[in-house]
């Protein structure tokens, strides 16, 4: 939708919504379905609305670190040797809700990458499904995992079942 359509009300609401929170011009575009320079050019006020919102300051849009694929394949290969989305976000000083949307493959960077989402989640279940095989109790790994037990023999017994789908067995 070009700028000029966009009515006065929604520039406005554009702008609060922003303004809210740790929201990422993406998700405001997705929620107005509108595209990201749209959603950029009413915030910053390269529009001709005259509301009561003021504009946004171009520098906290440009503190938004943008990722491109390359940087998308660094992150989601940082997440198959640590997955903690939250120390991600810390290293590359990159918002949780969009390294989580990059290691969950949401984004739009090539799914033939070496490290494609599915290929992320298959490492990382691989990493647990060895640990187990070689030993490794299901409590000990909920504990190196921080995650619950429940969740430790669902990953176990997904990636056994992807395996014999794959003729490993």
């Amino acid at each position: 939708m070009p700028i000029h359509e966009v009515p006065p009300e929604q520039c406005e609401r554009i702008r609060r919504h922003y303004k809210s929170g740790s929201v990422m011009v993406k998700t405001v575009a997705d929620e107005e379905s509108l595209h990201c320079n749209t959603v950029r050019s009413h915030l910053v006020g390269n529009c001709s609305h005259d509301i009561s919102e003021q504009p946004v300051d171009t520098e906290d849009i440009d503190n938004h670190r943008v990722v491109d694929a390359e940087l998308c394949s660094e992150i989601r290969k940082t997440y198959i040797e640590n997955p903690k989305t939250c120390e991600i976000s810390d290293r590359f000083d990159i918002p949780y809700p969009t390294i989580k949307y990059h290691v969950q493959g949401q984004c739009s960077h090539a799914e033939d990458d070496i490290s494609s989402p599915l290929d992320v989640h298959l490492v990382f279940w691989g990493t647990i499904y060895q640990k187990y095989m070689n030993g490794t109790d299901v409590s000990t790994l909920a504990i190196m995992y921080r995650t619950s037990e429940k969740t430790i023999r669902k990953i176990i017994r997904r990636y056994g079942s992807y395996l014999h789908e794959e003729g490993a067995f």
